[in-house]
């Protein structure tokens, strides 16, 4: 969400900003840039960290998920059964 709002305001910026001025608002602008910064570190610490996730060790999340037997019976038969 940060980044379309660093956006919006850069374009609002640009076209007067809040001020209604003759020329850009270049605080409004300022805004813009620092808010649509945030979202760029923010997607790049969001991927990396999405990277590190894989089932490399033990201490992963994605290792320690519950995988189904084969012997536990699946949930649909009993809605398939009941039609």
């Amino acid at each position: 969400m940060f980044w379309i709002t660093g956006i919006v305001a850069i374009i609002y910026g640009l076209t007067g900003g809040p001020g209604n001025l003759m020329g850009p608002s270049w605080n409004t602008v300022g805004l813009g840039l620092m808010l649509w910064g945030i979202a760029s570190v923010w997607s790049a610490l969001a991927i990396r960290k999405a990277d590190d996730d894989r089932c490399d060790n033990l201490n992963s999340p994605l290792c320690n998920k519950l995988l189904t037997s084969a012997d536990e019976s699946d949930p649909f038969d009993e809605v398939r059964k009941a039609r």
